[in-house]
């Protein structure tokens, strides 16, 4: 998301970077060294940099609403509409920050998404 065309998904996911590296205490000095360091190998430093692309994209390990609408928000892109993009990245934002749970209502709009772009990457 980081090299996207849309100014304003490479902003928010630049932002979202900042967050997480300032939470662990680090910074985007700190992790291109730890990259650089490691010439492509795993960052144990960094656990969600370290996997590989297709793992990432693998679905079989979405168990919570939040995880459920970070996977949408990281790889719908434009596949979703725009109201569609603007829930997703509103949950995961909502639920990552504050917990819980969706709705009745959102959970049942977040699974028929997931299970329209599942559909959609086999």
């Amino acid at each position: 998301m980081l090299g996207s065309p849309n100014d304003n998904e490479a902003l928010a996911t630049a932002r979202a970077l900042r967050r997480i590296l300032d939470g662990a205490g680090s910074s985007f000095v700190e992790l291109a060294d730890e990259i650089g360091a490691m010439g492509g190998t795993n960052v144990s430093k960094y656990p969600s940099i370290s996997t590989t692309w297709t793992d990432r994209q693998r679905t079989d390990n979405l168990h919570t609403d939040y995880d459920k609408a970070r996977w949408c928000a990281d790889f719908g892109g434009m596949r979703l509409s725009t109201k569609e993009r603007a829930f997703v990245h509103d949950l995961a934002r909502r639920l990552g920050r504050y917990g819980g749970y969706a709705t009745d209502r959102q959970a049942e709009w977040l699974d028929a998404i997931l299970l329209r772009l599942r559909r959609a990457a086999a």
